[in-house]
């Protein structure tokens, strides 16, 4: 097997993840039927249980990566006509299993983890974005569906926010698991995607059986200076007061403080600082530039740019206290 395919023309990747539980013939036509209907670019496979690559096959994919686990086993197909190179697997004998297939521009990184292992600092992946992570987790969490949290789960939500990962999972969407011997519905298998930047980020994902959902996440940049700026508090306001029991006469300036949080203003120009800081540091975030160029003036009076609020703020805060002792 090839540890690279030569590249073709940039596209848009559609994954497909999946615990096939044991590989087999009538599952792998159920496998291209799927792949065919939804244009898959990479299919990542958990607990295929077969280490005899004649059945490891998917009629129009290259087998990519595969771990030789006679209790396990995972494997990484890429459609033919697109480029990949290997970026890596987990070492012979590990407790959790995983594949690193570099397509394109974007790294897939394939992920199995036994329900008895553990996930611990050492074996949490931090790989370059771009980058995607698919795979069975076994970890429970209510950030996706649980109703409750474990230590797995718990660790995979600290990775997720060290490496700037995002959970690509919706509520509305069916869950991924049915167990008949509990009859129950869960979600072991997950996805989380790892951009240069968060202010646009898409996954296609194809969760339940469903068709085929786009995930798009925009965190909006609030301007100091709007017009518009105190409607935007209302509906926290009416929160902040239902929460402390506040009386309607209580000031609005004082429901924060009542509430035991830092008020809008405060809140608005900490995120402010760490973006911009964030942003300074990678040449390839969206904002690089604003917050490292001399900014332009702005086009309406009644707001200033992102970039002219940040640097000012960086020169009365040149010090970061969000992580003071």
């Amino acid at each position: 097997m090839s540890s690279q395919c030569p590249p073709t023309t940039a596209s848009a990747l559609e994954l497909l993840q999946l615990n096939v539980e044991g590989l087999t013939i009538a599952k792998i036509n159920i496998l291209v039927q799927l792949a065919s209907t939804n244009n898959v670019t990479v299919i990542t496979l958990q607990e295929t249980h077969q280490e005899n690559k004649n059945i490891l096959r998917v009629p129009g994919y290259t087998l990519a990566g595969q771990t030789a686990n006679k209790q396990h086993d995972i494997a990484t197909f890429v459609r033919k006509d697109m480029g990949w190179s290997a970026a890596g697997q987990s070492p012979e004998g590990a407790e959790i299993e995983w594949i690193a297939t570099k397509v394109q521009n974007t790294t897939i990184v394939n992920i199995y983890k036994p329900p008895p292992s553990r996930l611990i600092p050492s074996s949490r992946l931090d790989v370059p974005a771009p980058t995607g992570y698919a795979g069975d987790f076994n970890s429970h969490h209510t950030d996706w569906g649980y109703s409750s949290c474990n230590a797995d789960g718990d660790s995979l939500v600290d990775w997720a926010s060290t490496v700037d990962a995002i959970l690509l999972y919706d509520p509305k969407e069916p869950c991924t698991f049915y167990s008949a011997q509990w009859n129950s519905t869960t979600n072991p298998d997950l996805a989380f995607a790892k951009c240069h930047n968060n202010l646009l980020c898409k996954g296609g994902m194809c969760r339940g059986g469903t068709s085929e959902k786009l995930v798009s996440l925009k965190p909006a940049l609030v301007l100091s200076r709007s017009t518009h700026i105190q409607k935007l508090d209302a509906a926290l306001n009416t929160a902040l007061r239902t929460v402390s029991g506040c009386l309607r006469a209580t000031p609005t300036n004082q429901l924060p403080i009542l509430a035991g949080i830092a008020p809008a203003e405060v809140r608005r120009e900490a995120a402010t600082l760490a973006l911009t800081r964030k942003a300074q540091l990678n040449e390839f975030h969206l904002l690089h530039k604003a917050v490292t160029e001399t900014p332009q003036c702005a086009r309406l009076k009644s707001w200033r740019p992102f970039a002219i609020h940040a640097q000012e703020l960086l020169r009365t805060t040149p010090v970061d206290t969000s992580k003071a002792a």
